[in-house]
């Protein structure tokens, strides 16, 4: 157990365990957490692909900080925010209803993901796998804010469609093709698309929140679906076939724009991004004495070509 300020974590290692699972200490009901001010407390189970089911670890029902503030804390309690699984095979996650903080990191093509369904009081969601992910009915789970995927394949993508309240969702390295099943999440404020096999991305063009989007190392090339997102701050479209960007002439409260290693010869739409701070052309056709990109520094914009 370590503490740190106002954040608590708990850390079962658990190496030794890998045939008698964690039922070597459920024996530990309570836990008394000798900390000031309220805590958060995370659980990470660590291990070599224990096989365990989480009814096991429903006797961890109480955790008591026993100074003034006198909290307690179980796994029905809200206080118990987040749940980190490393390299383990949980046979459910059903009784875990009240968290708001889900990590799962290894083999989850073998790990039954549906009962995730149920966990109605999610507010973030992280599946990374090195296999194939197949994705459970996410429909219900309207308190979901950020989801973070991670697989070399992607099954029921379709299933996003429901996450109407999403608001940041990165998709990084996945084989994400097709973003219809995206293209209404109105709440979208973040979206990291980069090193997928994403070329068009016309579903997102009423997507009018976006802040942050990120297309590096994608099959991008045609902007205009974007000229409309007046909120967007940072886009990246490093290594893309990018080489127009008279779509981006109107996002004025566009701050940072990155077109590393790409086609574009003419910086001549960035004159008209009011607010524009940070410009990334290097490995472009473009020269360091170009007109545009005096005029950039002149107006204090860091110009990197």
């Amino acid at each position: 157990m370590a503490l740190i300020g106002d954040f608590v974590l708990v850390i079962l290692y658990v190496f030794t365990m890998r045939d008698f699972g964690i039922f070597l200490v459920t024996f530990i009901v309570n836990l008394t957490l000798l900390v000031s001010g309220i805590g958060v407390i995370h659980f990470i189970l660590k291990g070599f692909w224990i096989k365990f089911s989480m009814e096991e670890i429903k006797v961890l029902k109480k955790l008591d900080q026993t100074t003034t503030h006198s909290l307690q804390y179980t796994l029905q309690d809200e206080k118990v925010v987040k749940l980190t699984l490393r390299w383990t095979k949980p046979k459910g996650v059903h009784p875990l209803k009240t968290l708001k903080n889900i990590i799962l990191f290894g083999n989850l093509e073998e790990i039954d993901l549906a009962p995730l369904s149920k966990l109605t009081n999610l507010k973030e969601l992280k599946l990374w796998s090195d296999t194939a992910l197949s994705l459970p009915p996410l429909n219900d789970l309207d308190d979901l804010h950020k989801l973070h995927l991670s697989s070399p394949k992607i099954w029921n993508f379709s299933t996003l469609r429901g996450l109407q309240n999403l608001q940041r969702l990165f998709l990084s390295g996945t084989d994400v093709k097709d973003l219809d099943p995206i293209k209404n999440l109105r709440k979208l404020q973040v979206l990291d698309l980069s090193h997928t096999e994403v070329s068009d991305v016309f579903p997102l063009k009423n997507l009018k929140t976006l802040e942050f989007l990120w297309l590096r190392h994608t099959n991008v090339s045609d902007l205009s679906p974007l000229k409309k997102l007046n909120d967007l701050q940072k886009l990246r479209l490093d290594n893309t076939p990018v080489s127009d960007l008279n779509p981006l002439r109107n996002l004025q409260n566009l701050q940072t724009l990155s077109v590393s290693n790409t086609t574009v010869s003419d910086p001549t739409p960035l004159r008209a991004i009011c607010n524009l701070e940070h410009v990334n052309l290097s490995g472009t056709k473009i020269g360091f004495n170009n007109d545009t990109l005096k005029l950039l520094r002149r107006r204090g914009i860091t110009v990197i070509v």
